[in-house]
């Protein structure tokens, strides 16, 4: 798939045509095939390695591929980040 679960961006993303120039909660948009939310758009998401990855509700539509480098400082409503929990 070009974005996280689909070949449609609006499928599984928020971002800049649909998101109405704000974030959204988490799960309102199609899942991945492992059952993962919002792995494209919303918000970009700080990835250990220091890029940020997945695109906001700012940004056209971002393949899975985009990433950018920020400073780890940096601070802006369109980054975030997710807890990942194993068992």
């Amino acid at each position: 798939y070009e974005f996280a679960g689909s070949t449609t961006a609006g499928e599984v993303a928020w971002y800049i045509a649909n998101a109405g120039k704000s974030t959204h909660p988490a799960g309102q948009k199609m899942p991945n095939a492992l059952g993962i939310y919002d792995m494209s758009g919303n918000v970009w998401e700080w990835c250990e390695e220091g890029y940020l990855r997945g695109g906001s509700w700012w940004n056209p539509a971002v393949r899975l591929s985009a990433r950018i480098k920020e400073a780890p400082k940096s601070r802006d409503p369109r980054f975030g980040f997710r807890l990942a929990l194993s068992k």
